[in-house]
């Protein structure tokens, strides 16, 4: 979305000890962990390319893209979201997705960070994302 270019594959697993270094995905790996967009987990052993992806994971990529190349400010944790605790490793995140109105949830009480994230949600982010002229 931001035209930002790829990192070229060079080879390296970037110590994630489940990927291919080879493999069509690695430049947008490796551009994604240079940006902050993607940790992988378990102490950044494992990407776990194949696993569905939570709405806090995906705010975490997206508003970090948004942080990189729009623009974003991203928030200090304060968040009105009643599932979101204040020491949650995405509650900056959240404190952004709120203030930016990036998601239609219970009348903005509840995030669901935990709830795989659907297509359609992610549209509507880069839709409300572009048209606050942040993309």
């Amino acid at each position: 979305a931001y035209q930002s270019p790829l990192f070229p594959s060079d080879g390296s697993d970037l110590g994630f000890n489940d990927v291919n270094p080879y493999d069509w995905y690695m430049p947008y790996v490796r551009t994604a962990k240079f940006y902050n967009m993607f940790d992988g987990y378990n102490g950044g052993r494992e990407a776990r390319l194949e696993q569905t992806v939570t709405r806090a994971e995906m705010l975490k990529m997206v508003l970090e893209a948004a942080s990189n190349f729009g623009g974003v400010n991203i928030m200090d944790g304060s968040t009105p979201y009643r599932d979101v605790p204040p020491t949650a490793w995405y509650a900056d995140y959240a404190g952004a997705a709120y203030t930016y109105g990036l998601f239609d949830d219970s009348n903005g009480q509840y995030l669901h960070p935990d709830s795989p994230m659907q297509r359609g949600e992610v549209a509507l982010m880069l839709y409300r994302l572009d048209v606050a002229g942040l993309l």
